[in-house]
């Protein structure tokens, strides 16, 4: 069975699903890297190396005609089911206070509100162990179930660890301040060839995705980039106000 909400984005899906080739950047190797095992141990398992987090992404979406659409997305999150993420250019607010989710769109002219899964029941079906991933089923983290926001599956990428195609740790860098392993998505685009289908910076110590490239999915756009994703800051286990999520 499974557990993709149909009010989550399918936006997440898809464009792990693209084929495209690499584009190279500078990474340090003055530290050896960790096998994909273990690296996606790490992102299976992230959500439980931390309680609070706040912070900023941008998301520039690009089109076809080589035009650029930027999204900031502002968020507060308390571990494991209340969240509050803000998107300032869009009009949008979604909060869930770990019973219901609240979502405004344009600025407040639209208004609609959901009961939240059950957090407690869908935490126990999350694999915990590499060994555990099937490759049939993918299960997402429960806030990334309950809001619509495709940045919520790069800071819970439980989903991600499970996904079709071959990993491979490529590099290790440092953004914003924080040290990250460098993975590529590749999958098979013609029977023994594999084609790149993304790259993400992985917090080595939170299991998150701090920055993503992800490529076209469209074969006439094959290796242009279709959104580029960066934290702008974070901050890790602040003390957040229970008011932040109380629409």
């Amino acid at each position: 069975m499974s557990f993709n909400s149909q009010r989550a984005l399918p936006l997440f899906v898809t464009i792990v699903l693209a084929a495209v080739g690499l584009t190279s950047c500078s990474v340090s190797r003055q530290t050896e890297l960790p096998d994909s095992q273990a690296v996606l141990q790490l992102i299976l398992t992230g959500h439980e190396n931390w309680s609070t987090l706040t912070g900023e992404t941008l998301t520039t979406w690009h089109s076809p005609a080589g035009e650029k659409t930027l999204v900031a997305t502002n968020f507060a999150i308390a571990n494991p089911d209340r969240s509050r993420f803000e998107m300032p250019d869009l009009g949008t607010i979604l909060i869930s206070d770990g019973r219901t989710v609240y979502e405004s769109y344009d600025s407040g002219e639209s208004y609609s509100e959901f009961r939240q899964q059950d957090t407690g029941r869908l935490l126990a079906m999350l694999p915990t162990s590499v060994d555990e991933i099937t490759g049939s089923v993918v299960y997402r983290h429960p806030i990334a179930m309950s809001i619509g926001s495709p940045i919520v599956d790069y800071i819970f990428p439980v989903g991600l660890a499970q996904g079709l195609g071959t990993y491979q740790v490529i590099g290790r860098e440092t953004v914003i301040g924080r040290q990250t392993w460098i993975v590529a998505l590749q999958q098979e685009s013609e029977p023994g060839q594999n084609t790149a289908v993304a790259k993400y910076w992985i917090d080595e110590d939170l299991g998150i995705i701090i920055k993503a490239d992800v490529y076209s999915t469209n074969p006439d756009q094959s290796g242009n980039l279709f959104e580029e994703m960066a934290f702008q800051w974070i901050e890790v286990n602040p003390k957040i106000p229970d008011e932040t999520f109380i629409p």
